[in-house]
């Protein structure tokens, strides 16, 4: 009997702690919705330049802050790459600069500061290509264009351009189409960066590129695909000398692991 009360009581605080989280998301802050006012020029961002200045971030009001009084001056065409170890605010860094975090500071992208940009305009055109993609169940063409916004020429274009579309040709089960169905979370393939392509961004904040250390210091730096076709590369090495080869090659590629 005593057992039974000690689990119950343990059950009802479970339950109670559930309810005041859900109350918590009935009351947390939402950001602005879709606004007119804002709205850039129909051609920004064109060159790609990006200026910030004491750029600090949290990931609540009263929160303590996650980077402090960070300023940098990245040119038009200009590729960098952030490094630093677990922790150290590089998604943090990617978050503030598309103000879905709280930030002080300002940042500039081809001269027009961020906080004077709607939201939708702004992340509609600086987009990520994260790590690890994000998949929903459905099909590709759902996943490469949830709001039905481009006709199957742009959709392939952005296949193509992430070295899938040759899957179309294929005659087996690993046949890749715009109506293939996709496993909840992607869990019956591996795919990356189509889907942040087929609107072909002038600001991608890439990352998916390797970057490869040596006694400290960077020494090569680029897509997984450029430095395997490069023979001195030491990622190459890696590589070759792993018992994954074939598929760490294929993914690197821009290939589908099903």
């Amino acid at each position: 009997m005593i057992i039974w009360w000690i689990r119950s009581y343990n059950d009802f605080e479970v339950s109670g702690n559930s309810l005041e989280r859900i109350q918590q998301y009935l009351v947390i802050e939402q950001e602005p919705g879709q606004q007119d006012h804002g709205v850039p020029p129909a051609v920004w961002p064109s060159s790609g330049e990006v200026r910030v200045e004491n750029l600090s971030a949290r990931y609540s009001p009263n929160g303590p802050t996650i980077l402090e009084n960070i300023s940098f001056h990245i040119k038009a065409g200009q590729r960098v790459g952030i490094v630093g170890r677990t922790g150290s605010g590089k998604s943090t860094l990617t978050l503030a600069l598309l103000r879905c975090i709280y930030t002080e500071g300002t940042v500039w992208y081809d001269g027009i500061p961020t906080h004077t940009v709607n939201l939708d305009a702004l992340r509609s055109n600086i987009t990520i290509i994260p790590q690890v993609p994000e998949l929903l169940s459905g099909t590709l063409r759902q996943n490469l264009d949830m709001f039905n916004q481009y006709d199957d020429a742009a959709l392939n274009d952005a296949l193509r351009a992430a070295g899938l579309f040759s899957l179309q040709h294929l005659h087996n089960e690993n046949r890749l189409t715009l109506d293939s169905k996709i496993a909840s979370a992607g869990g019956n393939l591996s795919l990356t960066a189509p889907s942040a392509t087929r609107h072909f961004p002038d600001e991608p904040i890439n990352e998916f590129v390797q970057m490869v250390l040596d006694a400290g210091r960077l020494v090569e730096f680029n897509s997984p695909e450029v430095l395997l076709r490069d023979k001195e590369s030491l990622l190459r090495a890696l590589v070759e000398e792993s018992a994954d080869r074939d598929e760490l090659l294929a993914m690197a590629q821009g290939g589908i692991i099903i």
